[in-house]
């Protein structure tokens, strides 16, 4: 369930920490060293530099001054990144469990106290953390592009990159990627494992959001309230991507129409050819305005905020109806069975 961790240690001691340090960068000319900061004391002396850090194949540790205005060094923190499934034996493939995230966090409070720096791992403070869930889905990864397009995401960019697709807001993000073809980009085995699998991650990126979204700011109280992972992941993709009730047309039902018009009778009862009608005539509106100049002339005709943002909502829901009839980008299925095929995958417990 949980991929990526970032911990920001309450207490430590680094006094037998070894570290590779970053310099200070300085003037040629004055000799002046504007970040050679102590970042901890050996035993002997304090070591000084811009920072600190230890990196391998498990986590990443960084030892970094906090300074507060200009040029006054007040202390120093360190933060410590890992992937939950790596850390348990895994391959970042296969989501783990309470116990084996348990295992994890042990393993890396061990590994710190091999590279010389004493914690207690469950007084950590959690200052990003990912939640994923891979999809066995049936058709490759690009059949589905069209579908995050779509998404509610409100006040959250959307930005599409190859074998991906972020929705981000600065707090949060939520990212689908071809989890296959990101292994063997990073050069990770992929013997056994499916052929299409989707991955999407909700990821929390400051201590504020995951207090504020999960109620709990620690490993501790993680692990006394591990469940909410859970619910949050599915709340937030029920809300930001699966909120609609899509067209399941099934094509080879003697005709496209036919399918369309089962689907209609199922979903609306004695209204179903007026609901039938209003989403293909918006779809000839869409193909031929476009939703941008919809929206801009639906701002132009009313200053009510809310009345608007109403107005905007049935709009965005009506266009989601439309196009889920459409045939998806590379296959036999419309956008809305392969919507109902990632909603069943992604939000099954």
């Amino acid at each position: 369930m949980i991929d990526t961790m970032q911990l920001l240690l309450s207490e430590y001691d680094a006094s037998s920490a070894n570290l590779e340090v970053q310099p200070s960068r300085y003037n040629t000319k004055t000799g002046e060293m504007p970040a050679n900061f102590p970042l901890y004391h050996n035993g002997e002396e304090w070591v000084h530099g811009a920072y600190a850090f230890h990196r391998d194949e498990h986590f990443n540790v960084t030892l970094k001054p906090n300074v507060y205005g200009r040029g006054s060094h007040q202390s120093t923190f360190c933060l410590v990144r890992f992937e939950v499934p790596k850390f348990a034996g895994g391959n970042n493939f296969h989501a783990v469990d309470r116990t084996g995230t348990q295992d994890a966090l042990k393993r890396a409070e061990k590994q710190l106290k091999d590279i010389g720096i004493q914690t207690d791992i469950e007084t950590a403070h959690i200052s990003r953390m990912d939640a994923f869930k891979n999809a066995l889905v049936d058709e490759p990864y690009s059949c589905y592009v069209p579908l995050f397009g779509m998404a509610k995401a409100s006040r959250m960019k959307k930005r599409g990159y190859e074998n991906g697709y972020l929705l981000s807001n600065g707090q949060q993000e939520l990212s689908f990627y071809d989890k296959i073809q990101k292994m063997v980009h990073d050069k990770l085995p992929i013997d056994g494992l499916p052929k299409n699998a989707l991955r999407a991650e909700l990821r929390l990126l400051s201590s504020r959001k995951v207090r504020e979204s999960l109620g709990f700011k620690n490993v501790r109280g993680m692990f006394a309230e591990f469940d909410r992972i859970q619910t949050l992941y599915h709340d937030t993709m029920k809300q930001q991507l699966f909120k609609y009730c899509a067209a399941d047309s099934k094509c080879m039902v003697a005709s496209q129409l036919e399918a369309e018009w089962r689907f209609y009778q199922e979903q609306y009862d004695r209204n179903w050819l007026d609901m039938a009608f209003k989403h293909r005539g918006m779809k000839s509106f869409l193909d031929e305005i476009g939703m941008d100049t919809m929206l801009q002339v639906l701002d132009r005709l009313s200053d009510d905020k809310m009345k608007k943002s109403r107005m905007k909502a049935k709009l965005e829901e009506t266009r989601f109806q439309s196009v889920s009839l459409d045939f998806a980008p590379n296959s036999s299925r419309s956008i809305g069975e392969l919507y109902r095929e990632l909603e069943h995958k992604l939000l099954a417990a």
